[in-house]
């Protein structure tokens, strides 16, 4: 196993992973969803009603759009692993309930969930 798979495994086992199912019902339910690709992979398509802030400056912006820590946040990305370190970065910065959709938008098209 290399160090980024061994990493990697060490998220999962502490950042909880969610479906894109569940990931829909908690954002109907108040949950915000934070697309952490870039600009041009959010530009062309993207979950509707999403938050987009990159992963390249997502610690420096996230106050200005979430200030609650308790506010539930779940991450995405195209396919599970940037939103994983982004939960992560999210979990150091105070935030308590945050949750990575596992399988990104790739998972979240193939279920013909809601975009724009």
């Amino acid at each position: 196993m290399t160090k980024c798979e061994q990493r990697i495994a060490e998220l999962k086992d502490i950042i909880p992973e969610i479906s894109v199912t569940e990931a829909h019902e908690m954002q109907q339910a108040n949950a915000i969803i934070i697309d952490v690709r870039t600009l041009e992979e959010h530009n062309e398509k993207h979950i509707k009603n999403c938050i987009h802030l990159g992963r390249d400056f997502l610690e420096f912006k996230i106050e200005k759009h979430i200030s609650n820590p308790d506010q539930v946040i779940i991450t995405a990305c195209g396919g599970g692993l940037r939103s994983l370190f982004a939960a992560e970065s999210l979990t150091k910065l105070g935030y308590n309930k945050v949750y990575n959709m596992a399988g990104g938008f790739k998972t979240w098209e193939v279920a013909k969930l809601p975009t724009e």
